[in-house]
């Protein structure tokens, strides 16, 4: 099966429902804060166990369903710390990977990348089909299904250091997503939902 109709597959499975859960949910009854995600590598769904995705090192897609104009903050590191601290509940006040600013990331990632940092930030969003940072966005109903592909790993904290994934020497990268809003003032970020995320490298 090819990409496209693998694609549209997975449009479908995304619109009835995700199988894994959010690490918290402030709003629960708002269904546009849950963090729906699938993975895919080769043209196939890979399963999400305990929010652990075990991959081969090469190239892979995350697929989220967004809201028009919704986001999410996103950092990936080699490192648990932050993994580990959102997994038991520690508020976004106290996540030290989500305290500067988010880190400025090229529209429709066009380089295929993740920027990897234990300090900084991205941010992922959607508002149009002419401004997103995904690779590809398709719209079902009141929905936009978003795919980012990662071929490459850039270092934020060595330089912006760039490393294609097959040639990524660490077995794991851990990733955590934030739904989140500004108070009426824009002086605190209130978070609605998250979600975490092991990639463990098997070869």
């Amino acid at each position: 099966m090819g990409r496209t109709g693998l694609f549209m597959i997975l449009v479908a499975v995304i619109i009835t429902g995700c199988n894994g859960k959010n690490i918290s949910n402030n709003n629960p009854g708002h269904s546009n804060t849950v963090i729906n995600l699938q993975i895919v590598q080769n043209d196939r769904e890979i399963e999400i166990t305990d929010n652990t995705a075990e991959l081969k090192r090469n190239s892979f897609s995350l697929i989220f369903k967004f809201n028009v104009q919704d986001s999410l903050l996103v950092n990936a590191s080699y490192t648990p710390d932050t993994f580990n601290k959102s997994k038991s509940g520690v508020p976004i006040s106290q996540l030290s990977a989500f305290q500067g600013t988010a880190a400025a990331e090229e529209l429709f990632n066009r380089n295929q990348s993740l920027f990897i940092s234990d300090k900084t930030p991205g941010l992922w969003y959607f508002t149009s089909e002419s401004d997103h940072r995904f690779n590809r966005a398709t719209q079902t109903g009141s929905y936009y299904i978003c795919q980012r592909d990662i071929k490459k790993i850039i270092n934020l904290d060595q330089e912006n250091t760039e490393t294609d994934i097959i040639d990524v020497t660490e077995d794991n990268i851990y990733l955590v997503f934030i739904k989140s809003r500004w108070n009426e003032d824009f002086t605190k970020r209130i978070e609605l939902s998250r979600r975490v995320l092991r990639i463990k490298f098997s070869i």
